[in-house]
């Protein structure tokens, strides 16, 4: 089902000033509307992605062009199906109909709007678009809307852009007067940027205090300190098939030298009462308050291995050693399946991608052979 939370943010914002409501680049006159066009969408989005899986990518591809000719604008097949950032513009629609969409127009003495319209992870993976932005074309004045949860992380980490403030998507903006607009996702479309040079080598993301939690009881140990997430929100449309059980973990748990830590928040924080008493784990619960929270947290952690989640994105965008963990069929961000363990995005991700006929289980024995390797290295170096 249909994340209900994006339908009620988009409805909202269509109220502004939009006779109809968009959504993943379709539009129509009621939720109801589109939400039907997007299930019938969605239904050969994933049957293309299957063919995709199976090596099939003549009727993966066939499957993608039906979708497209039923909508042009469906973005989530729109990048399947091109596989490369130039070619694919996440949603053609505005957001407020009244301001023109920005297609590389001069920007000398322009304002502009651009505005997230994706996920939180989506937020995190596409600001580093922000300061390229902002450096090749030097507008008069950029406010950026986005979710009030990443607010703070945003605007510490882009403060050094010239006239740039980022407000929450609760801000009224109807009223605001802008020349231009743009969504965050259609940046490096715009930019001509390729996937070759999406990759960053250091971390965009700032930290304004990296001694905050450096001496806090929870880091006070010499082990391999290993961050978790394991269950995502369950109201995603793909969420049974990124989240795993806590209880594919508790194997990992028996590797000395390793400290556990869980960064879980809400929905799946319930599993931890199963963990291994002999091997206890260290809940950060209590230390996460917002976003910034678990930015910081990050930054003392050795690794963090997670489900497709904003976390993922987090911990990559601050260049910290990240292991993703992903089902065989997934998304364009991720590029399909691929034997190729690194990332295009984060110069220090490994993904950890299920076979066609493996399980997580089986997943989770190669997980466990190389984060065996990652303790005995340390306490090599230790010795």
């Amino acid at each position: 089902m249909i994340n209900k939370s994006i339908l009620v943010l988009y409805a909202t914002l269509a109220t502004f000033s939009l006779p109809n409501i968009t959504l993943y680049g379709l539009r129509s006159d009621s939720i109801k509307d589109v939400k039907t066009e997007f299930t019938k969408l969605r239904r050969f989005d994933l049957l293309g992605r299957k063919y995709e899986a199976n090596g099939d990518k003549h009727q993966a591809l066939q499957t993608y062009l039906t979708a497209l000719a039923y909508n042009p604008n469906f973005i989530e097949t729109r990048f399947a199906k091109k596989g490369n950032l130039p070619n694919a513009q996440p949603r053609s629609a505005h957001i407020i109909d009244r301001i023109p969409e920005w297609n590389g127009q001069p920007l000398k003495k322009k304002s502009i709007l651009i505005y997230s319209e994706k996920g939180l992870g989506d937020t995190i993976q596409f600001s580093r678009f922000l300061r390229d932005f902002a450096q090749q074309h030097n507008p008069r004045k950029i406010k950026f809307i986005t979710n009030k949860h990443l607010k703070d992380l945003i605007k510490n980490s882009f403060s050094g852009i010239r006239n740039f403030y980022v407000i929450d998507e609760s801000t009224n903006i109807a009223r605001m007067k802008f020349d231009y607009q743009a969504s965050l996702l259609s940046l490096p479309h715009k930019l001509g940027v390729s996937l070759n040079e999406c990759k960053k080598s250091t971390s965009y993301l700032k930290v304004p205090n990296k001694k905050r939690f450096a001496k806090i009881k929870e880091f006070n140990n010499d082990k391999l300190k290993v961050g978790i997430i394991w269950q995502g929100n369950p109201n995603h449309i793909n969420d049974k098939a990124r989240s795993v059980d806590l209880k594919l973990f508790h194997s990992l748990a028996k590797i000395p030298g390793v400290q556990f830590y869980s960064l879980q928040k809400f929905t799946g924080r319930e599993q931890l009462k199963a963990w291994p008493k002999k091997f206890p784990i260290i809940d950060l619960d209590q230390r996460i308050s917002t976003w910034q929270d678990t930015t910081d947290l990050i930054t003392h952690l050795d690794l963090t291995i997670c489900i497709d989640s904003a976390v993922a994105h987090l911990s990559g965008a601050l260049n910290k050693k990240t292991w993703l963990l992903l089902p065989h069929i997934t998304d364009w961000r991720w590029l399909g399946f691929s034997e190729n363990s690194s990332d295009i995005w984060y110069n220090n991700l490994t993904k950890f991608q299920r076979a066609s006929k493996e399980n997580w289980e089986m997943l989770f024995k190669r997980i466990q052979r190389e984060l065996s390797k990652l303790a005995q290295e340390r306490l090599s170096k230790k010795k």
